[in-house]
């Protein structure tokens, strides 16, 4: 009979996870400042909830470190994505 247990880690919850904020939008994609790394990074649209806050993986988490692939961060999605942010 093949048993599994649950491993404790110190890697924070997603609930912990950090907010990155919205630097520019448009209909076909967000960009955000990445609380982890301080750079940009862009997430299609098309793989984001039409509205509301969603969670992602940092794409810098594969150069930086695990917990912050792990954990991601937050983005609260503007209400109006055909309006444009100045960058």
């Amino acid at each position: 009979m093949l048993t599994t247990t649950a491993r404790k880690t110190d890697m924070p919850t997603p609930t912990e996870a950090p907010e990155a904020q919205v630097a520019g939008f448009d209909h076909r994609a967000i960009i955000v400042n990445c609380p982890y790394c301080a750079h940009l990074h862009r997430h299609d649209r098309k793989n984001l909830p039409s509205q509301g806050r969603t969670r992602r993986a940092a794409g810098c988490g594969l150069h930086s470190s695990q917990e912050a692939r792990v954990t991601g961060y937050w983005i609260t999605l503007p209400t109006n994505p055909t309006r444009e942010t100045a960058e």
